[in-house]
């Protein structure tokens, strides 16, 4: 009998980051796993259609969908359309998108609410004398080669700058928010997501409407009556900017205008970036309680691995990364573990050029006491090193303290 397929990728292998774990893709911020999200899509879409996420089982490409639980979103590995069925992981052949764009727009592809949106947009930028040209859904033709697009509201400034406006007014499809994103890019035109506002005030906002605010740096743009008020009297067009908090909620709205905004070589332009702060704080975080156990001292002892530092340290990486405190149980090596923490720490202070790395001096520096080790090929730590016995310019000693009395052991502790 055919094994039953597991509705859940457990493992997928991203380029340039490594295997993910479900468990692990769970336990990370919207914002981590949506910017994930739009790296795939984004690589999918693009002109060489690059898979990057792939099913460690299978091998097939997957991405990452999500789904409603309880006002938030559970995010998940899916295959792509035409996944090999056989893969114990397969999570049923998904529909492809511009199948599902032309069935739910029936063929029409703007309703008279969002054409007439798109006509106030126009009339109040036009009323901006550093405007010199507006277009409504018309015809942008590509200078990179490829298919052009039909932006909902174009609008060239003074400055050079040209912009894209879209409307969303209903759901929509990531793959969509990505082409659109793509191109754009490449024709060197701003894009500006304009939301109608409501759906900010739902408990349970849909995934596109999540997505296109994230790639705003958690900025909604928001065409309401006070936009429409403020962009008559200022005699320019104004948005209203509603900036998302750490709760998932929105507020703080202010009326900007265009050269109000930051407009990233790439990405798309935001008033008050809302995601890179969080992110840099949360890796901070991470590193926060081995800066802490890693202290540079002349006096560091190996009997510090079972101090609550360390500890401590070691038990909030394993609460973050799903399925380390099983690796360590397994290899039972948690001294390399601590050594390979250090020795990022210090890579990464010499690069910013601030290493304060003391290597032993050769005149004082000894060799492993230990009967059974005299430097050669059965010595433990040349698995991981070339000498036992560090010298100047070359690495520590790997054995625990107990097998080794070198003064390589306390060089990597000044490290950080």
């Amino acid at each position: 009998m055919a094994q039953k397929p597991q509705r859940i990728i457990e493992v997928a292998v991203i380029d340039k980051v490594g295997p993910i774990t479900a468990e692990r893709l769970m336990a990370m911020s919207e914002a981590e796993w949506g910017l994930l999200r739009q790296r795939i899509t984004d690589a999918r879409r693009g002109r060489d259609h690059r898979s990057i996420a792939a099913c460690l089982r299978c091998g097939g490409a997957v991405f990452i969908k999500a789904r409603a639980f309880r006002q938030k979103r559970l995010p998940y590995f899916a295959h792509f359309k035409g996944a090999v069925a056989a893969c114990p992981w397969f999570t049923g052949d998904t529909q492809d998108p511009d199948s599902l764009k032309a069935g739910q727009y029936h063929g029409h592809q703007e309703s008279p609410a969002h054409r007439l949106i798109c006509e106030q947009i126009a009339q109040l930028a036009k009323q901006d004398p550093s405007c010199t040209r507006v277009a409504v859904d018309t015809y942008l033709a590509p200078t990179a080669g490829g298919h052009g697009r039909y932006p909902d509201v174009l609008v060239t400034y003074t400055n050079g700058r040209t912009v894209a406006f879209e409307i969303q007014l209903s759901n929509t499809f990531q793959t969509e928010i990505s082409d659109r994103s793509l191109h754009y890019r490449r024709e060197g035109v701003g894009l500006i997501w304009v939301l109608l506002g409501h759906e900010l005030q739902s408990g349970d906002l849909p995934q596109s409407f999540r997505d296109v605010i994230l790639r705003h740096r958690d900025n909604a743009f928001v065409l309401d009556q006070a936009a429409i008020e403020t962009s008559l009297a200022a005699r320019r067009l104004m948005l209203t900017c509603f900036l998302r908090k750490s709760d998932g909620s929105f507020g703080d709205e202010r009326q900007v205008a265009v050269n109000d905004l930051t407009f990233p070589e790439t990405g798309w332009p935001y008033y008050e970036d809302r995601v890179t702060p969080s992110l840099l704080a949360r890796g901070e975080a991470v590193r926060a309680p081995w800066k802490v156990a890693l202290q540079a001292r002349t006096d560091f002892s190996y009997s510090e691995l079972t101090t609550p530092a360390f500890i401590a340290a070691n038990s909030d990486l394993c609460a973050r990364v799903p399925g380390l405190a099983l690796w360590q149980h397994q290899n039972l090596d948690r001294w390399q573990f601590a050594h390979f923490i250090a020795v990022m720490f210090s890579t990464l202070r010499y690069a910013a050029g601030r290493s304060r790395t003391t290597l032993p001096d050769s005149r004082t520096s000894r060799r492993c006491s230990t009967a059974s080790c005299r430097d050669t090929p059965s010595c433990p730590s040349r698995r991981f090193f070339k000498r036992c016995s560090p010298e100047p310019r070359q690495a520590p000693c790997s054995r625990a303290p107990s097998a080794c009395t070198s003064e390589g052991h306390s060089s990597w502790a000044r490290a950080i």
